[in-house]
């Protein structure tokens, strides 16, 4: 931008799933902060998962122009694997079970004929621990509001969001309430198979095995190779990525929301 457009206000519109907000928004952390102050971003729901989209529905994206959105400051989860570059989440991280089916299905994701990925990707879920194992892991929480406190399992999935409330995998209810860190212990495969309706519906909060906390950032300790997924794009993470840290945190940049 030249020297005399930057006080101009800018309005972004990104027009896709949650991968193309993504991929939108991430760069725009990298300008200077009064810049990124004077910019506007809304997300339009035309994706496969929409669960980052600032409206549900192209309808409701046409109510929030019309009636005027309230403007809301964007936050974001900053993960930062030891030894590398830190990278963004505008919705949910996730490590495990979730992300390698979201690694499936975007490697077959227009390989194959209508929505048959959905039915492999699923069948995936059976060769995960065979292939990745579930390790012991530790999650060291911050700013919790009680002081750090550390969780330990053999989680084969943990999940967290910019805030409690959230969804992702098209609308799994995975954060129904104020907490946003979700981690969930490994079971036999009755109880995974009786589990995933619950995490569909949003109640798998009180089940055996569930831990639902609430944090402005998390340290991941774990030792060995695991799946990360952010806001639908997934990689690999290995041993040597860890203590892995993920935080909330501002970014300047406004959003429109409905009143």
């Amino acid at each position: 931008l030249r020297d005399s457009d930057a006080a101009r206000p800018r309005l972004i519109l990104t027009m896709g799933g949650d991968g193309t907000h993504l991929e939108t928004l991430s760069p725009l952390l990298g300008l200077p902060e009064e810049l990124r102050r004077r910019i506007t971003v809304f997300r339009l729901p035309l994706g496969t998962g929409n669960d980052g989209a600032d409206a549900d529905s192209m309808t409701g994206a046409a109510r929030i122009f019309l009636h005027g959105g309230a403007p809301t400051e964007l936050s974001a989860v900053r993960v930062s694997p030891r030894n590398a570059e830190p990278f963004y989440a505008f919705n949910i991280v996730s490590l495990g079970i979730d992300a390698f089916v979201t690694r499936v299905t975007n490697l077959l994701k227009g390989r194959l004929p209508g929505d048959a990925y959905k039915l492999i990707a699923d069948a995936a879920t059976l060769v995960y621990e065979p292939l990745y194992g579930v390790r012991p892991m530790e999650l060291e929480i911050h700013d919790d509001g009680a002081g750090p406190a550390r969780i330990r399992g053999r989680y084969i999935l943990a999940a967290f969001g910019v805030s409690g409330g959230r969804t992702y995998g098209n609308h799994k209810k995975i954060l129904p309430g104020e907490e946003n860190l979700c981690a969930i212990r490994t079971r036999s495969l009755p109880k995974k198979i009786a589990l995933k309706p619950l995490l569909y519906s949003g109640l798998h909060t009180g089940a055996e095995g569930v831990d639902m906390r609430k944090a402005g950032a998390v340290t991941v300790y774990y030792n060995g190779r695991i799946c990360l997924q952010t806001d639908g794009e997934s990689r690999i993470l290995k041993k040597r990525d860890f203590p892995c840290r993920m935080e909330v945190v501002r970014t300047g940049i406004r959003t429109l929301q409905g009143k």
